[in-house]
């Protein structure tokens, strides 16, 4: 089919009238946020963290009840003293007000000594004011020994020292007239003992007994 000139050049026109007048629109406005999704499920726990400082210490708390303990007491409930330990026939007692040891015969009420020997310096027994008891006895530092005689003794030291002794006793000979004399000068570890004035009384009401205070 012939084209005429004319035909093409204005169909050539329009084409390019139509290419050209095809321009971009303008953008339209943003639209509403949608609703908000579900939640997610839980991540893992994260690693514990370092220890927090020590606070400061609390007040002090009340005083607690005062404790019991067990007393000796004589037969008219004059208290002797804490029991701190019991023989067969003697309870030994420590007296917080003289600050001494000491035994009490359970039915006599009086003031005795475990048996034990006393020493001297002298070969006659006559050392004046001091004895001198082992180191391996049954007494030690405030212990207070008394003789038959009502004689009291204590041993004021804590360490023993190295005695020549040359004469003994026994407890209950103490200032009476049985000195025996050693052969020779024996090498003891020994505490000295001094004569004192008797703190207690050395006769109790009989008979003596225990309560709970």
């Amino acid at each position: 089919m012939k084209v005429s000139i004319k035909t093409f050049l204005f169909f050539s026109s329009m084409t390019i009238l139509l290419l050209t007048g095809c321009g971009s629109g303008s953008n339209g406005g943003s639209g509403s946020a949608g609703p908000a999704g579900p939640q997610g499920p839980a991540g893992p726990a994260g690693p514990q963290g370092p220890a927090g400082p020590q606070g400061p210490a609390g007040p002090q708390g009340p005083a607690g009840p005062s404790g019991t303990s067990l007393h000796v007491v004589d037969a008219n409930g004059n208290d002797m003293g804490i029991l701190v330990d019991e023989g067969n026939v003697s309870y030994k007692v420590y007296n917080t007000t003289a600050n001494i040891f000491f035994n009490v015969l359970k039915r006599t009420g009086m003031i005795g000594s475990v048996s034990s020997f006393v020493y001297y310096t002298s070969i006659d027994c006559t050392d004046s004011g001091t004895v001198y008891i082992s180191a391996n006895s049954y007494y030690t530092t405030n212990d207070l020994i008394v003789d038959n005689a009502g004689n009291c003794f204590s041993i004021t030291t804590t360490t023993p020292g190295n005695v020549g002794v040359s004469s003994f006793k026994t407890i209950s000979d103490i200032q009476q007239i049985s000195c025996y004399p050693l052969q020779y000068t024996y090498n003891l570890d020994a505490y000295p003992a001094d004569q004192i004035t008797c703190p207690i009384p050395t006769q109790y009401a009989a008979p003596v007994s225990v309560k709970v205070e």
